[in-house]
């Protein structure tokens, strides 16, 4: 669990999936024409290329109306027999292989968003997983009625399981700069006698307390100095029944078997 990197905090942040206009496309005809029938229905998956509709055109030849790129049809905007143009679509066609995702951030948060900031979210069917995307957008103005800033990530969707009008739980993380620390999670720092301290692993049942101080932290982990190595194993869990063997021994050489 040592790490040496850029010390990363995280606030939470709730929002929900948008349509991104632009990687939606409205499917016209090059001329007026009347649609003669569809072969594919709202909220299908369809390939670049794929026959939608069959059309006649206004000097009676027919023709097809085709998907421009990979996408689900999210509008059926005309139907069999009505007349369309290329001013009147017949299908808006969206790229969901990434989405939008729009969040309302608090003021007390908003000095530390940045664009370009990896953003990570979880839908509420299935918190397990999680999509990472990023920050591209951040309004110029806060909300004055919410005291809240609009901003706006883009979110990897491959698998097209992020459906859009989703409300979804989001995390935003702001790393402390180019700065690299020697970090642990916060569960393993113990309080001994005052002093903040980890126990590392010296065997396969002896552990050593060593001290050390806390540079900087988070809700998560702490930036740590200290006689302690990148490639040493500190206890996680388990951190704070070592402490109490060890005060309960009151061993005096910092050392719990």
């Amino acid at each position: 669990p040592l790490r040496v990197e850029a010390l990363t905090q995280r606030f939470m942040v709730f929002g929900k999936v948008s349509q991104d206009r632009e990687r939606t496309e409205y499917i016209t005809p090059k001329n007026n024409a009347v649609i003669k029938g569809c072969m594919i229905s709202l909220g299908t998956y369809v390939k670049q290329d794929e026959e939608l509709c069959l059309i006649q055109m206004s000097d009676g030849k027919e023709g097809s109306l085709k998907a421009p790129f990979d996408g689900v049809l999210i509008a059926q905007l005309a139907a069999p027999g009505e007349k369309v143009s290329p001013i009147k679509p017949v299908f808006a066609l969206a790229d969901l292989n990434s989405v939008g995702v729009n969040f309302d951030v608090y003021e007390k948060d908003a000095q530390l968003i940045k664009l370009g900031q990896e953003v990570r979210i979880h839908t509420q069917g299935d918190l397990q997983k999680t999509y990472k995307g990023k920050l591209v957008f951040i309004s110029p103005r806060m909300d004055e009625t919410s005291n809240t800033l609009r901003i706006k990530a883009v979110v990897d969707n491959e698998a097209q399981s992020v459906k859009l009008g989703m409300n979804v739980r989001g995390e935003v993380l702001v790393k402390s700069g180019d700065t690299q620390y020697l970090t642990v999670p916060i569960e393993a720092i113990q309080t001994v006698e005052g002093k903040s301290v980890v126990f590392v692993k010296e065997g396969a049942d002896a552990f050593e307390a060593k001290e050390i101080t806390i540079i900087n932290q988070t809700h998560e982990s702490a930036a740590i100095e200290g006689d302690i190595h990148p490639d040493e194993q500190v206890v996680v869990e388990g951190s704070f029944i070592l402490k109490s063997k060890m005060l309960e021994s009151e061993m005096g050489h910092g050392h719990s078997h």
